[in-house]
C-alpha cells in the first residue's frame, strides 16, 4: 500500500482519479456507472465530498488496515476543497486525530509529512517553551528544570558551543 501511495498516484490525474473513485465509493458520486472509465474523466466538481470527508475522518486511527490511504486521500481532498473543513467541529476533530496519530508514531514517514499540512492553516502551534513543559511534565522536578534549562540555552543559542559554531538546536 505504501509503495502505492508513494508511486501510483503521484500526478494530478492520479489524485483525481483516486478522488473520483473514492467519492464514487461512499456515495458522493450517486450516478451509476457501468465501468471505471468515470474515474479518469469525471471533474472533481460532480461530487461535493460530505460523505467522503466524513468516511475519512471515522477512519482516522491505527487500527484500520488502509489507514495510510486514508490520510494521504484526506490530505488530497483538502488541497483541493479547503473549504470542506473551514467549520470548527471538522477541523477541531480532525486535528485531535491528527494529533493522536503523530503521537502514537503509526504511520510511515511519508503521511507523517501529510499529517501536518492537514491542519496547518486551522491550528496553531504550541510555543516550544509549552511543548518542553509538556514534555518534562512527569520528570522529576530537578531533571526537568535541568532539561528545560538546556532546551531553553539551545533555543537561544546561549550555550558558548552553540554560539562558536554558528548552529543552533535544528
Amino acid at each position: 500500500m505504501r509503495r502505492f501511495i508513494a508511486d501510483q498516484r503521484c500526478d494530478e490525474a492520479g489524485e483525481c482519479a483516486n478522488l473520483n473513485y473514492w467519492a464514487f465509493w461512499v456515495g458522493d458520486y450517486a450516478e451509476q456507472q457501468t465501468g471505471d472509465a468515470f474515474i479518469g474523466t469525471t471533474p472533481l466538481s460532480a461530487w461535493h465530498g460530505n460523505r467522503l470527508i466524513r468516511h475519512l475522518l471515522d477512519r482516522l486511527h491505527g487500527n484500520i488496515g488502509f489507514l495510510e490511504l486514508n490520510i494521504h486521500t484526506l490530505w488530497s481532498l483538502i488541497r483541493v476543497r479547503p473549504e470542506m473543513i473551514s467549520d470548527s467541529p471538522t477541523a477541531q476533530e480532525m486535528a485531535a486525530k491528527v494529533e493522536r496519530l503523530l503521537d502514537e508514531n503509526l504511520v510511515s514517514a511519508a503521511r507523517t509529512t501529510d499529517l501536518p499540512h492537514l491542519t496547518e492553516d486551522y491550528v496553531s502551534a504550541a510555543a516550544n517553551q509549552q511543548v518542553t513543559r509538556d514534555q518534562v511534565a512527569a520528570l522529576p522536578p530537578s531533571v526537568a528544570g535541568m532539561i528545560s534549562t538546556a532546551v531553553a540555552e539551545c533555543e537561544a543559542a546561549e550555550t558558548r558551543d552553540l554560539v562558536r559554531s554558528g548552529s543552533g538546536c535544528g
